[in-house]
């Protein structure tokens, strides 16, 4: 999934970090340190399968969070709750 949101990025100019679970942790540190030091860099696409690396991307107002292992009969029923949970603070 991932790859396809990186292809619409380049096919519309923009650039971006990237970081997922088949990169090198070089290629790893790099991508974080264009994240942070290019100002043209305003998309950083971060997969749960990275691993915990002491990830810091204080740095991004909007990161896009690929996970792999979601399940969405488990995220209907989270958003279901909070629905009701919202409707009920609002009577």
């Amino acid at each position: 999934m991932l790859d396809v949101i990186e292809d619409y990025l380049d096919l519309r100019g923009l650039d971006r970090g990237r970081l997922d679970g088949s990169m090198a942790f070089a290629d790893r540190e790099e991508q974080m340190a264009k994240f942070r030091e290019s100002p043209e860099c305003m998309i950083f696409l971060l997969s749960t399968r990275a691993g915990g690396l002491g990830i810091n991307l204080t740095a991004a107002d909007t990161v896009i969070i690929y996970d792999s292992d979601w399940v969405s009969s488990a995220e209907i029923i989270v958003i279901i709750a909070n629905f009701l949970i919202l409707t009920a603070n609002k009577l």
